[in-house]
């Protein structure tokens, strides 16, 4: 890797840190030298992208190896093995927990703001400013980690 892609992605690391502990987008534009527009460009542009990305590939990853399982279990599983059914059916859920289908429900369920009402609550307390003084970036960030929060717990 070239220096300036090293330095690259060490400065998007540094602006990704600096979102998730709550600075604003101007705040971050000063301590790494850029303007607000340019902070905001890279999160929308490049992190957040990336960063949906790397999440999508680790969970088809994740998918392909249940279905494994799945699949060298299915025979046995369906012709009465119950240590292999238990296989197939903890595989499935996974799978299931893997893109929300649970949590889907739940939030359907709750009006689908909730959970997110209350992220946005969490993190206005920790930044100590209004809810609607919190920039969107910092907002999906907040959010995004508590999903990987509630996940990891049910998982």
């Amino acid at each position: 890797m070239k220096t300036t892609e090293l330095v690259k992605l060490d400065l998007y690391e540094k602006i990704w840190r600096l979102t998730l502990e709550g600075k604003s987008q101007s705040e971050i534009a000063q301590v790494v030298g850029l303007t607000q527009p340019r902070i905001s460009q890279i999160l929308n542009k490049e992190i957040i992208p990336a960063k949906q990305q790397a999440l999508e590939t680790h969970r088809q990853i994740q998918f392909e190896k249940c279905q494994e399982l799945i699949n060298e279990n299915w025979e046995r599983a369906t012709g009465g093995n119950s240590a292999a059914a238990q296989t197939v059916l903890k595989a499935m859920d996974h799978q299931a927990k893997l893109y929300g289908l649970y949590k889907a429900q739940e939030l359907q369920a709750s009006g689908g703001t909730i959970v997110y009402e209350r992220v946005l609550m969490a993190l206005a307390e920790r930044v100590e400013r209004e809810p609607w003084e919190i920039e969107r970036e910092q907002q999906v960030a907040a959010y995004s980690l508590e999903l990987e929060a509630l996940n990891g717990e049910a998982a």
